[in-house]
Parts: structure tokens; sequence; C-alpha cells
């Protein structure tokens, strides 16, 4: 039953990093592919802590400078 277990995790792991490489080698592809969830994830994922608009640019709240 291990066994069966650790070769599920294994198989799910290989799954995420083929669907990771699919995604990043052709992002603007995957992006008009995704569903909502997936471009929410894929979004989250690149974004953790969201993307901004100053009202001239878009950035991530690391980007930005406090004025």
């Amino acid at each position: 039953m291990e066994l069966n277990e650790t070769k599920v995790e294994e198989l799910d792991v290989e799954s995420a990093v083929n669907f990771a490489l699919f995604a990043i080698s052709d992002a603007s592809r995957f992006w008009i592919e995704a569903s909502l969830e997936q471009k929410q994830r894929f979004q989250q994922s690149l974004f953790p802590d969201g993307l901004a608009f100053n009202g001239k640019e878009f950035g991530t709240a690391r980007t930005f400078t406090a004025t």
C-alpha cells in the first residue's frame, strides 16, 4: 500500500513539473488556452502579492517605490 502511495506521489510530481514546463515555455499560448481558474492560479503563482497599476504602468508592490 505504501509503495502504491509513493508511486502516486511520484506521478503527481511528474505531472506538476510537466505542466509547469508547458505553461512557462509558451506562456502566451497557455494563457489563451487556459480556463479562468487556471489563469487565476497561474497569475497568483507569478504575482503572489498581486499586480498593481499606478496610473502609468503595471508592477508589483516590490517594484513600486513609496512616494
